[in-house]
């Protein structure tokens, strides 16, 4: 908590309200032995939405700056807190993942190869807490030591972190950006690497970790970025009318230049709810691609030669259109050539070719057909071919080569996932993933055929994973779609309906929820847990409309599908009711969250980190393009959509509802932590079960998991934590007595 100076009247009058706050919790439950959670008075607000009047009972706790709901939020997280951290086995938890970090000598992140294989990345030693930056000449270089963040505005003590590099096309000049606290929204200094020291400039209001980053024009001289006109997060218009900007090394950056947005452009009618990015891809390219970024894959672009970018009226061109279809601008521009990926008339993606001088992105220019039971997933394209990966229900992984015929290359080893990088076309690394396999990246030689080890961190081995099995399999869902489910567990675990069982996903955006090594998670498994990944409708495992059958008013089929899956193991003795924890997070906690309510004797807890729960007031207050995945209130059609996906409005009375841990970081960006804030109230309202209800409000957090190593740990020890303590491990019990001064469990 900040207090201004000479502000002892106000300390004592905030002291007394908590006093008044505790007595209020003091009042015991009936069937709890631990006091119940801070109130809040409620202000109920009502709204109608064409035919539907809506009564909104917390309205007040979106007022963030207001004295008596800052003190509420304040209250929640230190009740939350205290029973978190007297949960026995959080600390051996942290251990576990620490002593699995420790393993590696050192962890490599954010790695950038540029020009002559020049290597910048950042790196962080067992004993450190943040990532410094790094760099070497080729593979195996010596490393240098670039820039410390600890370095950058000491007096602030805001303790900043690296969130993101990216050097110019020689090397001659790095951009890295700085935050701290969990806030996305970052500063950004230029190292120039001849002196190893930033150049004076500092550049504010960006938000580099996201939205594509920067791009550095072949001239290695000047940059695009995102620019954020203002970035109050109380402000609900801070992320419209954002710019696409132009930077000039040792231009004074209070000076904004403008090259593509709404208001530069209104000859193009660009949607001010969407993000204007620039996109170069390598330094030999003759064009700049312009289009506006927001949460769909499909996007009009536009284009312009280059070195129009430091000149005023840009004359932008048509590139493709959104009805073109090319995902995520996946595409290559090799001269005039365009290669790139497409969902027109192909739920499954082809990939076609055209040309700068006659572009046509229709089916008919054709490398690679659709496939019937893969997705297309990534590809590169090298003088030896194209070289493109797939991937089935989101969790089995193929990669091919096409030249004038397709050719299936072997993997070394079995893959869940595929990522492909190549560096100005000279060079080919393939990363392969797994759920108990660590993540290994390979050089790939094209003319040997051969796979060469080549890690960016030691290889480190975890024998106590080895007697862990995998199960792809697929559920029947309520509708008669299979729903890819993974299953991960030892051996030796006896399906007897009584182990833990923690079931996550996802769902929105037609993101995938691929196999991923996690020592984190797996600290779940090693615990005698097993471990489930729900690939539900909303994601893409199973191409676009996978994706579009769990969009906007199909969105119940994303909660009804992780229904579906958690009844599967229940009736196949994975786990029980009384054994399973739900978890997800952002736009997951719709799934989690009507999950619950719709089918609360499911799940004995369920933990939603910064999770979308109140979906009515955040599409109402507008402001981002998230409408554009799940509809909009004030649309006539979706607005049924929206509603229907609303866990805060579905909490109903006289229910029993799984114990329930919500955390929120103050500093989001992305979901407001009023939309926690309010379930949480709803929810310790009107819960009639014996189950505790925490809101656990973090104040130097943003949309995830902290922001050094240690502290991730924490967080996701606490998460596993409070889901062992209530789904029944023995190793895991609330110390009362510590937690409030009450007789031990």
């Amino acid at each position: 908590m900040i207090i201004a100076n000479n502000s002892y009247p106000i300390m004592k009058k905030i002291i007394i309200f908590i006093l008044f706050l505790n007595i209020v919790s003091c009042s015991f439950q009936k069937e709890q032995n631990f006091p119940s959670p801070p109130k809040i008075e409620k202000e109920i607000a009502t709204d109608t939405y064409f035919d539907i009047t809506i009564e909104d009972q917390y309205r007040n706790l979106e007022s963030s700056k207001d004295t008596i709901v800052q003190n509420w939020y304040k209250a929640q997280g230190d009740y939350a807190h205290n029973i978190l951290s007297n949960i026995s086995g959080v600390d051996s938890l942290a251990e576990i993942m620490q002593e699995f970090s420790k393993r590696k000598t050192y962890r490599i992140r954010r790695t950038a190869i540029v020009d002559g294989e020049q290597y910048f990345f950042l790196k962080k030693m067992p004993n450190e807490k943040k990532y410094k930056l790094y760099y070497k000449k080729g593979y195996n270089g010596v490393e240098e030591f670039i820039y410390d963040p600890e370095s950058f505005k000491p007096e602030t003590n805001n303790n900043y972190v690296i969130n993101y590099i990216r050097p110019s096309w020689n090397g001659k000049y790095v951009v890295v950006a700085l935050t701290y606290k969990g806030r996305e929204i970052a500063e950004m200094i230029i190292i120039d690497m001849e002196t190893k020291k930033p150049l004076e400039q500092i550049i504010d209001k960006s938000w580099a970790a996201s939205f594509y980053g920067v791009d550095w024009l072949p001239d290695n001289t000047s940059f695009t970025y995102l620019h954020f006109p203002n970035i109050d997060k109380n402000n609900k218009r801070s992320k419209s009318n954002t710019q696409a900007v132009l930077y000039k090394i040792g231009q004074d950056p209070k000076k904004i230049n403008p090259v593509f947005s709404p208001q530069n452009n209104p000859e193009l009618n660009l949607d001010t709810t969407s993000y204007p990015i620039i996109d170069i891809k390598n330094s030999k390219q003759k064009y700049a691609i312009a289009f506006m970024l927001n949460v769909t894959n499909y996007f009009d672009a536009y284009y312009t030669e280059i070195e129009n970018l430091g000149k005023e009226n840009i004359k932008w061109k048509p590139f493709f259109t959104i009805d073109d279809k090319v995902y995520r601008t996946q595409y290559s521009i090799d001269d005039d050539i365009i290669t790139f990926k497409s969902g027109r008339e192909a739920s499954n993606y082809f990939i076609g070719q055209t040309n700068f001088n006659k572009l046509n992105f229709n089916s008919t220019n054709k490398l690679v057909e659709e496939k019937q039971n893969e997705i297309i997933d990534e590809f590169k394209v090298l003088p030896e071919g194209l070289f493109y990966s797939t991937i089935k229900n989101g969790v089995q992984a193929k990669f091919y080569k096409y030249n004038s015929k397709e050719e299936e290359i072997k993997l070394p080893k079995v893959s869940g996932g595929i990522a492909l990088r190549s560096h100005n076309k000279k060079d080919l690394f393939v990363t392969i993933n797994g759920w108990i396999n660590k993540s290994e990246r390979y050089f790939y030689n094209p003319e040997t055929k051969e796979f060469i080890l080549t890690p960016f961190s030691p290889l480190v081995e975890y024998p106590e994973l080895d007697n862990l099995v995998v199960k792809e399999i697929e559920v029947l869902g309520h509708d008669g779609a299979l729903i890819p489910l993974s299953i991960i567990h030892h051996k030796d675990t006896e399906l007897n309906g009584e182990n833990p069982l923690f079931i996550y996903g996802y769902g929105a955006y037609g993101d995938d929820s691929n196999p991923v090594f996690s020592t984190i998670f797996l600290t779940w498994v090693k615990k005698g847990g097993i471990l489930c990944a729900a690939h539900v409708r909303g994601g893409g495992e199973k191409g676009e409309k996978w994706h579009l059958d769990g969009k906007k008013l199909n969105k119940p089929n994303t909660w009804k599908d992780f229904i579906s899956c958690t009844e599967y193991l229940i009736e196949n003795k994975y786990s029980s009711k009384e054994h399973i924890a739900a978890w997800s997070g952002s736009a997951g906690g719709i799934m989690v969250g009507r999950a619950a309510i719709e089918r609360p004797d499911l799940f004995k807890t369920i933990i939603i980190d910064a999770g979308s729960l109140n979906p009515i007031r955040d599409s109402s207050i507008g402001g981002s393009s998230n409408y554009k995945e799940f509809g909009s209130i004030n649309d006539s059609i979706e607005y049924k959509g929206i509603i229907a996906m609303d866990s805060y409005y579905h909490l109903k009375e006289d229910t029993k509802y799984p114990a329930t841990l919500l955390n929120a970081g103050m500093n989001d960006p992305r979901v407001a932590p009023w939309e926690s804030g309010k379930f949480a109230a709803r929810l310790q309202e009107l819960n009639k079960s014996n189950t505790p209800i925490l809101f656990n409000v973090d104040y130097n957090a943003g949309h995830g998991s902290g922001t050094t190593v240690g502290k991730v740990y924490q967080e996701w020890a606490s998460n596993f934590a409070f889901a062992f303590w209530q789904t029944g491990h023995p190793d895991f019990k609330l110390d009362r007595e510590a937690a409030f001064g009450n007789k031990k469990e």
